[in-house]
């Protein structure tokens, strides 16, 4: 087996006195889709903060293509390959929808400080391939038609839309998405579903975190469930499904935290 695009070893996230992550390890193949789920508070979300660098690890280590990441900026990590979205909708509403897609093609700008203040000849040069760029993910997700449009003027899914088609815009080998179906219609969803399918088509490796179990089974080829900060079963959508841990952690679940 190929060496996996993520690997994940003993990965530890304390808060003061609250252990979030507790000693978690995984790998993640090139070309998977890759679910994470759990009950509320099962560190879900913290999970991928430490992957995606916006926390540091108390400790354990993150390596993307065998190199260690646990400690790299997140706009390092974009420049690297890794993309991601976020449970809360990340929309700048004082641009358009272009405009927004456009800030996820600045990961890989090679013009400078003094040449966007002078507006250079590259920098022109370049800000027109981001602009292209920018609509070619937005005809992707459906999105080419409204590129002008005022982000805020569109509905709650297609601004979904909008994160999405900002995150691939940065063309990443990873794409993280944190709860990519909450607050979707049900067509929204097979939508989602369907978008989720043909960007792993492009090559593109997708980890989810997400608490539609429907969709989960449906499109996932693989599943790592936490609770409490640790990992209780990881296995295939049916493997998993069928765990008595798993099983135990929703039914014992009472409360949303």
């Amino acid at each position: 087996m190929d060496a996996p695009i993520l690997e994940v070893k003993d990965l530890r996230k304390e808060f003061g006195g609250l252990l979030a992550v507790d000693d978690v390890t995984f790998q993640v193949q090139a070309g998977q889709i890759r679910a994470i789920i759990g009950p509320n508070g099962a560190g879900k979300t913290t999970t991928f903060n430490l992957i995606s660098g916006f926390y540091a690890p108390t400790a354990g280590e993150v390596l993307y293509n065998q190199e260690r990441i646990d400690r790299l900026p997140t706009h390092k990590m974009a420049g690297m390959g890794i993309g991601r979205t976020f449970q809360s909708l990340q929309i700048m509403d004082n641009m358009t929808v272009q405009e927004n897609v456009m800030v996820g093609c600045h990961c890989k700008a090679r013009h400078g400080i003094i040449g966007s203040a002078l507006r250079s000849p590259r920098f022109k040069r370049e800000e027109a391939d981001i602009a292209e760029r920018a609509m070619e993910k937005l005809a992707f997700v459906g999105l080419e038609s409204k590129a002008s449009r005022p982000a805020s003027s569109l509905s709650f899914g297609e601004q979904r839309m909008v994160e999405f088609a900002r995150a691939l815009a940065c063309d990443p080998v990873l794409l993280m998405l944190d709860e990519p179906a909450s607050g979707l219609s049900t067509g929204e969803m097979e939508t989602m579903s369907d978008l989720i399918y043909r960007i792993k088509d492009e090559g593109v490796t997708v980890m989810l975190i997400e608490h539609d179990m429907g969709l989960v089974m449906n499109i996932s080829d693989m599943v790592t469930v936490l609770n409490y900060g640790k990992k209780i079963a990881e296995g295939t959508p049916r493997e998993v499904q069928n765990n008595a841990d798993v099983i135990a952690a929703y039914l014992g679940e009472e409360t949303e935290a």
